[in-house]
């Protein structure tokens, strides 16, 4: 592997002579089949072989996270890699960075332990029933059991078991949590919501006191009180105007996007989307639903294809991933967090949307398309909502529709 990257004779010497040649070697071969450039490839090269010589490795023993951070301040130190513009800070990012992976791929890293809560056992049993009993999605499940594990890890260390739980300790527990989180109303009302599902569950199995559930009231919450809170029509176009650059994160972010913004997916929708689901053929995209699961054929418009066509033909790398978007650094995998992309990029504008993720942009479909007179049942199917009830919510945005009802004369009526 050196021979490919280095051509001088001392060069190839000093990497061959270097510590654990035979271990780095093995590793960059890894990179390397990952499609990885040969010039980052060279780099990689140069800061593991300070790696090896800078943390030591005892036979039998894992490398910490503070050996590590130890030896990249050596690194930085000693390397203040002004031939590379870099700075001490940027040195020690990269030294830490390319060191963890080495050494997690040489399973040579400590990994931190996880501390395993004492029901858990009573959670992936909770998990299980409402799969096989409500047939509820794999994320829901994994969203209600979030809360009940921060909860749990909150009450274990004070109590011994779920037999002594009371209602007076949940109202500890968000009294605790809230003074640094100031949680809304509605998420309280979704905390205690999970955990009343979860009381339920273990008072049925004998586990807890069957007047826990009953005592844990919600706050009040009043349906359809608030507005849908995504961005306006005109700033959803400033963002994707601003987006027409030849930078690679902007061709790849750009038809991300447009799909959020056009057809109103999901982010796990857009992120999940498979090559194979791009039918170019017969101009159609294929989206599983993220919560019903079930298969949602669009036609591809032409701005929506052309702004995917553009990232899979010059930015997406040549891996054998199937998901369309993936990251722009080795090692190339899907890109999840694609909240951040759009909530960062509406901040740069300066759009102050009260929901500025990819959920927000379905928001702004919706009132899009209410404007344009289109029926909530239309709505509805384009969003993938199983219930109408989940679209009435939209009837308040329509401003010019509210005001005809409200100058009906009915008094004839009466």
């Amino acid at each position: 592997m050196f021979e490919d990257l280095y051509h001088r004779r001392d060069h190839l010497e000093r990497h061959r002579a270097g510590p654990y040649a035979e271990e780095r070697t093995q590793y960059l071969a890894f990179r390397a089949s990952t499609g990885i450039p040969p010039r980052a490839l060279w780099r990689i090269a140069e800061v593991i072989l300070w790696v090896a010589r800078l943390v030591p490795l005892v036979a039998g023993k894992s490398v910490t996270s503070k050996q590590i951070g130890k030896a990249a301040e050596a690194y930085a130190r000693r390397r203040l890699y002004k031939s590379h513009g870099r700075n001490r800070a940027q040195a020690r990012i990269l030294f830490t960075r390319e060191a963890t992976r080495w050494f997690r791929f040489m399973n040579y890293l400590c990994l931190p332990s996880i501390r395993r809560l004492r029901h858990e056992g009573v959670i992936s049993d909770y998990c299980q029933w409402m799969k096989s009993e409500r047939g509820l999605a794999d994320r829901t499940i994994e969203n209600r059991c979030l809360w009940i594990r921060v909860f749990l890890s909150w009450y274990e260390p004070r109590r011994r078991s779920l037999s002594v739980a009371c209602a007076e300790d949940v109202d500890a527990f968000l009294t605790m949590s809230n003074k640094n989180q100031r949680w809304s109303r509605a998420t309280i009302a979704a905390i205690l919501k999970e955990l009343r599902g979860f009381f339920r569950y273990a008072a049925a199995r004998g586990l807890c006191k069957p007047s826990i559930a009953e005592g844990i009231p919600g706050p009040r919450l009043y349906r359809y009180e608030n507005l849908p809170l995504g961005p306006k029509r005109e700033e959803v176009a400033r963002l994707l105007n601003s987006m027409k650059t030849d930078r690679p994160a902007d061709i790849r972010d750009r038809a991300m996007v447009l799909l959020c913004a056009v057809y109103g997916l999901r982010a796990s929708e857009v992120t999940g989307l498979r090559l194979e689901d791009l039918d170019w053929d017969r101009e159609r995209i294929q989206v599983v639903q993220a919560k019903s699961k079930a298969g949602n054929a669009f036609r591809l418009l032409p701005s929506v294809g052309n702004a995917i066509y553009r990232y899979l033909r010059k930015v997406r790398p040549r891996c054998a991933r199937r998901e369309v978007f993936l990251t722009l650094c080795t090692p190339y995998r899907p890109l999840r967090n694609l909240h951040y992309v759009v909530s960062r990029r509406l901040k740069a504008l300066g759009i102050n949307a009260p929901r500025r993720g990819p959920h927000g942009l379905r928001h702004a479909l919706a009132c899009h398309l209410l404007s344009q007179k289109q029926s909530l049942k239309v709505i509805g199917d384009i969003l993938g909502h199983r219930s109408s009830m989940s679209t009435r919510i939209y009837a308040k945005a329509d401003l010019s529709s509210l005001r005809h009802v409200a100058l009906l004369d009915l008094g004839g009526v009466l």
